[in-house]
């Protein structure tokens, strides 16, 4: 079964696992993997979530908060004809938080 399928199939239920934010697509030692997203890693966490998906390993991510750039950014963005988050380079919308 292609990763991608195996990707929309487990997503649902793996979001709905608290502390997790995204799975996506990559990539270790040149092998396609199922990526999930983490806010924080966590002994707990870790333990909810699967070793292999459909015979895909899974490597967990802690990525943070994934949020919205939202309205704000977009006019930000149409006032300065650039990125308003430069962190991302205009590339996505999804940041970590920053630290205080």
């Amino acid at each position: 079964m292609p990763i991608a399928h195996v990707i929309e199939r487990h997503s649902p239920e793996l979001l709905e696992i608290p502390g997790v934010v995204g799975v996506a697509e990559g990539e270790r030692d040149r092998q396609p993997v199922v990526q999930i997203l983490i806010v924080r890693r966590t002994p707990d966490l870790l333990a909810r979530l699967p070793g292999t998906l459909d015979g895909y390993p899974v490597v967990v991510v802690e990525s943070g908060e994934i949020r919205s750039q939202g309205e704000r950014g977009r006019q930000a963005d149409r006032r300065t004809g650039g990125p308003a988050d430069r962190r991302t380079g205009g590339q996505g919308t999804a940041s970590k938080p920053e630290s205080p």
